[in-house]
């Protein structure tokens, strides 16, 4: 029996991304970026310690966006 499980993931800090060099000279985009990031710290099982990346902040979202079989919105109704 485990007494302690680890939750799946801690916001540990973010950043804020430098958008210089993402348009063409005409003003069209290159690509789309996040220009917020989260610093994302989970228990890595494999490797037996803690692992950190950073995740753009449209990652965590509100609602879903689709439909599924299953409802992940907190405030729907079934």
């Amino acid at each position: 029996m485990v007494n302690y499980s680890t939750p799946d993931f801690l916001l540990s800090g973010f950043k804020k991304e430098n958008l210089e060099g993402l348009f063409y000279p005409n003003g069209d985009k290159k690509k789309l970026c996040s220009d917020t990031f989260v610093k994302v710290k989970w228990f890595n099982h494999k490797q037996l310690k803690f692992s950190e990346k950073f995740l753009p902040i449209e990652c965590f979202i509100d609602e879903q966006p689709f439909k599924t079989k299953t409802s992940h919105n907190s405030l729907e109704e079934e």
